[in-house]
């Protein structure tokens, strides 16, 4: 890090992409495989990390009012995602992140209709948000 700081950087963005990215990076085995043989898994393959990740940063923005009172959750989220970059991007590591992103995906999605009556602003900056990060982890 102190030899190259440039290079370094050019690392952690380019393990953000592959953290972000609807693509697994697996290591010895993929979910395609396992899906093959698992009715639950295809009927699940179309909810890749690409499609959860938008509506869990829709669901941030939508719930920005409300950050003191989760800020345990963020912090766990933050914790999980933030831990892939600095140290070692694969899909069975990104697992544990789900959770807390499909806690925000659904507030995100039971809170826009608030959001559009009484915060339009806020309900467009989160479709911002989402439609931005879809675009980078598609």
């Amino acid at each position: 890090m102190r030899g190259d700081p440039a290079g370094w950087a050019r690392l952690m963005v380019r393990k953000l992409r592959f953290t972000i990215n609807a693509h697994e990076a697996m290591d010895t085995e993929s979910i395609e495989f396992h899906a093959v043989h698992s009715p639950v898994l295809r009927a699940l393959a179309p909810f890749t990390f690409g499609v959860l990740l938008p509506f869990a940063v829709a669901g941030i923005v939508i719930t920005a009012a409300d950050a003191r009172r989760l800020a345990v959750v963020y912090a766990v989220g933050l914790a999980l995602l933030g831990s892939l970059v600095i140290f070692f991007v694969l899909a069975r590591y990104r697992h544990p992140a789900a959770p807390v992103l499909a806690l925000f995906a659904g507030a995100g999605l039971a809170g826009a209709r608030d959001a559009w009556r009484h915060r339009p602003r806020r309900l467009v900056a989160a479709a911002a948000g989402a439609a931005a990060v879809a675009i980078a982890a598609n």
